[in-house]
């Protein structure tokens, strides 16, 4: 795969001020989803992808750092540290959305994959040294039976996080093209639907 600079579209400061609340919006309702529901799954980090891929990867580390505010006011203050993850998930995917390997699937699935254990190590983190391996969520669980198999918070949290992190991304990806397939040409630039026309030009 070739590496090349992808020019993205300009955004107005207006369109970025609506981009970033929406973004923090799509990650609020993804926790609020995932609490309600009990499932072992994050579904936080949908609108920061949204945001990195339209704006790029400072933008979605602005929109992970709202979103790590918006919940440390909400739920109390520890949770300012949860924007490191999203910010780690940011910063690799807007760069590599930036040079245009997220352009083809398995650009975009490699991707996905790369960003786990980053990501895990630093959620594993929080999640040790932050709440001693539970946060009262799904994946509560899985760190009980893996604490139990290895004797340690640290690799219990990481690994159970690393199992439960590619269905996470799975679902949040398959989600965000179904989003980037209805969205105007220009905002398609850095997905694999970049070039595709829009369904009314295919009308005509």
């Amino acid at each position: 795969m070739k590496l090349h600079r992808v020019k993205t579209p300009t955004l107005k400061p207006a369109y970025i001020a609506a981009l970033l609340p929406t973004g923090v919006a799509i990650n609020y309702a993804g926790s609020l989803l995932r609490n309600m529901l009990g499932v072992p799954l994050f579904l936080d980090s949908g609108g920061t992808l949204l945001v990195t891929f339209i704006a790029g990867p400072w933008m979605g580390v602005v929109c992970s750092i709202l979103q790590a505010c918006m919940v440390a006011l909400t739920l109390g203050p520890i949770h300012i540290v949860e924007f490191l993850p999203p910010s780690i998930i940011a910063i690799i995917v807007g760069y590599a959305a930036r040079y245009g390997i997220t352009q083809t699937w398995p650009g975009l699935i490699g991707t996905m994959i790369v960003i786990q254990p980053p990501a895990c190590l630093a959620s594993a983190f929080i999640y040790t040294y932050t709440y001693g391996g539970f946060a009262g969520s799904g994946l509560d669980i899985m760190h009980a039976v893996f604490m139990q198999a290895s004797q340690s918070i640290f690799a219990a949290s990481f690994i159970s996080e690393l199992v439960t992190g590619f269905l996470d991304k799975t679902v949040l990806i398959i989600v965000l093209m179904l989003v980037f397939r209805a969205l105007p040409e220009k905002f398609r630039v850095c997905t694999p639907f970049k070039g595709k026309k829009d369904d009314d030009a295919d009308d005509e």
